[in-house]
């Protein structure tokens, strides 16, 4: 080996793969490899925490359109209330005309007689 390193020292092509391998991805396969067990070793650790996480914020997603629909039905039924309530008081305005008709006729046929 070390008379073929004295020999390829000055083979340009030699050098040229001597500065490249270092840099190259799959000569540090090894390294990488290690590495990314690593992150998954502590992403398996957390991910209960982060499931437990998830659940608690659909529940209170759940929670909050629920009541966004109840708050929904209410507008929409108060919409309702506020439309039934308009009708009974012009049907009261209807009936207060009415009777002040008939009371003003009745008085000026008391006043007549």
């Amino acid at each position: 080996t070390i008379r073929n390193y004295m020999i390829g020292k000055t083979w340009p092509w030699w050098q040229i793969w001597l500065t490249l391998k270092p840099n190259l991805k799959c000569t540090k396969f090894a390294q990488y490899k290690a590495e990314y067990e690593e992150k998954l070793a502590i992403a398996e650790k957390h991910i209960d925490g982060a499931i437990a996480e998830c659940n608690k914020v659909k529940d209170a997603h759940a929670k909050l359109e629920d009541e966004k629909a109840e708050v929904s039905r209410q507008l929409e039924s108060g919409g309702d209330i506020v439309r039934e309530l308009a009708d009974k008081n012009d049907k009261l305005e209807k009936a207060k005309n009415d009777l002040e008709k008939q009371v003003d006729g009745l008085m000026s046929r008391i006043r007549a007689e």
